[in-house]
């Protein structure tokens, strides 16, 4: 999210990040850049000031039911 926060902050854009420092998150590091990426260049379009968050879910299960695990993941 810094990453991300910094190149936005290099074209001008006031970008404040509200997340912890460091998260574990079994997610690809690349797919979640480019992801932030996208919000934040949409964000700039529309707004002058821009707030990345992260809110933090525990985990009580195992996630959705089967039919719907097997839709999820890279397309």
């Amino acid at each position: 999210m810094q990453e991300v926060a910094a190149n936005a902050r290099r074209s001008g854009a006031q970008v404040e990040v509200a997340a912890p420092e460091a998260l574990a998150m079994p997610l690809r590091a690349d797919a979640v850049r480019r992801c932030l990426g996208n919000l934040v260049d949409n964000a700039r379009r529309h707004a002058r000031r821009i707030t990345v968050g992260v809110s933090t879910v525990p985990r009580t299960g195992l996630g959705g039911p089967g039919e719907s695990r097997s839709r999820s993941g890279p397309r």
